[in-house]
């Protein structure tokens, strides 16, 4: 039974790709989350006592898009 629904989804997951093929003269608007997460520190710069630091942020991300052909396209 569970092998079934395994197969199942599987097969769904594979035939819903063709649906969100984009063509000649589409635009394209994504939205999603962006995040940048560094794991990095510094030593001290330019023989100074200052340190440089950078943060953790999430925000939300936009893509826009258009496409020239059904091959080509302008992502910003």
């Amino acid at each position: 039974m569970k092998q079934t629904i395994c197969d199942l989804a599987v097969l769904a997951a594979l035939s819903s790709a063709p649906v969100f093929a984009h063509q000649e003269g589409d635009f394209i608007v994504r939205a999603g989350i962006a995040s940048v997460v560094p794991n990095d520190s510094s030593d001290k710069v330019l023989n100074t006592q200052s340190e440089l630091a950078v943060n953790s942020n999430t925000q939300l991300g936009l893509t826009l898009g258009y496409m020239f052909t059904d091959n080509i396209g302008f992502v910003a």
